[in-house]
């Protein structure tokens, strides 16, 4: 039983010492979780190999300054048609333009879409312990809108496979009861502040986006496996924690923050955004260098990481349309409360992430409206890689990776 994982020291501790070992022998050996850990990083990293000092560095990216078109006032804007004056026919009825939605007098803008989804998940496996990841089947609701000059919500949405919602319950490794909690679920909200837009197509605009999503699947360990609780004491010796060889139910949760500032994207022009970027990610996790696997213990981990966003985006609704982005900084990982594997690294060495999506699309009107309705495809991938770096090393080998398919259909009403 899960509850099992947290010992309170004395003679509870004594007797599921005795358990374990009888049980598991290979984790019962006299050492100690940390020191396990401490030695399978220092045994399966590699050597600093004899180049040349003479390292070179890396090109650091230049920002390229955006030329700005001096534009005359009156030729960026729409020119209204002239009245004439009437003449001698007779006067004809003036075609009625459609009534424009306004907050506040200014014009504002709804596109409410309802998409379906199928989204692969390709979870980092561990040699003894193997998560299923079957597709999923999503569907979502999403709002998108502004008031101009004002606010601009790029996109609110709420996604879901119908069997589970964003949100988090319990550990992330668990023994299985049937179906239950199995499932994925996420959210996505991009807000930006247009204020500057009124000084020409490419001023900055503030910009906030918040990703979560959750997933939830099975795993049978091919051998007996320890399950260490977040509070679990790793430096006792013998070892506290759960083995077993049951199903378990596996849960992952990944966080991403951008905060920044974006240029373009008005009128079907271009977009690049830059800023600062914050990853977080909970997950069943095996101490892992490049393939090698510390395999007698299974984390309740967290992953974290802060470094810079950059990114690109081009097109609209109608047509095609592509986008990009690519994270990276340096990385923590929490194994439990009182062990961070960072602190068990050889002194030389530092934990890095990279963080990439990569999406396209086409659109088309069906009903011109107003209002509109619109019919889009698309297709996007992303991942996050975390990977252990060595200063003027070229080898970087990975500790963890996710990564993500999938292909989309949407109607959009646009109000």
């Amino acid at each position: 039983m899960a509850g099992a994982c947290g010992f309170s020291r004395g003679a509870t501790v004594a007797a599921v010492a005795v358990g374990v070992t009888l049980t598991l022998p290979s984790v019962a050996r006299a050492e100690s979780v940390r020191s396990a850990v401490g030695q399978h990083l220092a045994n399966e990293l590699p050597e600093r190999r004899d180049t040349d000092t003479t390292s070179e560095t890396a090109p650091t990216p230049s920002t390229s300054g955006v030329s700005r078109n001096d534009r005359d006032a009156e030729d960026s804007e729409i020119e209204e048609p002239l009245e004439t004056v009437a003449d001698s026919h007779p006067p004809t009825a003036a075609t009625p333009t459609p009534r424009r939605l306004t907050v506040l007098g200014r014009r504002a803008t709804v596109d409410l879409s309802l998409r379906s989804r199928m989204q692969a998940w390709l979870p980092a496996q561990n040699p003894s312990v193997h998560v299923n990841a079957a597709p999923y089947r999503m569907y979502s609701l999403e709002l998108s809108g502004g008031i101009e000059g004002l606010f601009t919500l790029h996109q609110l949405a709420f996604e879901t496979d119908g069997s589970s919602w964003v949100g988090w319950s319990g550990p992330a490794a668990a023994p299985a009861a049937g179906t239950s909690g199995i499932g994925a679920a996420a959210a996505l909200a991009m807000i930006g502040l247009p204020l500057l837009h009124a000084r020409g197509p490419w001023a900055p605009e503030p910009i906030i986006r918040y990703e979560l999503s959750t997933y939830a699947t099975t795993a049978t360990p091919s051998r007996p496996v320890c399950i260490v609780a977040r509070d679990a004491d790793t430096s006792a010796d013998p070892v506290a924690c759960t083995p077993t060889d049951s199903p378990l139910r596996m849960a992952s949760r990944f966080e991403s923050l951008v905060v920044g500032v974006q240029i373009g994207g008005q009128d079907g022009l271009p977009s690049m955004y830059g800023g600062i970027d914050v990853v977080r990610q909970r997950k069943p996790y095996q101490v892992n260098v490049d393939g090698r696997t510390l395999d007698d213990y299974l984390f309740d981990a967290r992953f974290g990481g802060a470094g810079l966003a950059l990114g690109f985006g081009f097109g609209s609704d109608q047509g095609f349309n592509a986008r990009g982005g690519f994270h990276f900084g340096l990385a923590w990982i929490s194994l439990t409360d009182d062990l961070s594997l960072e602190d068990e690294l050889p002194s030389d060495w530092v934990l890095q992430y990279l963080r990439w999506d990569v999406g396209m699309g086409y659109g088309r009107v069906l009903v011109k409206g107003p209002p509109r309705l619109l019919v889009r495809a698309g297709l996007d991938a992303s991942g996050t890689h975390f990977v252990y770096v060595r200063d003027a090393d070229e080898d970087t080998p990975s500790l963890s990776r996710d990564i993500f398919f999938a292909g989309s259909l949407a109607l959009t009403l646009q109000l």
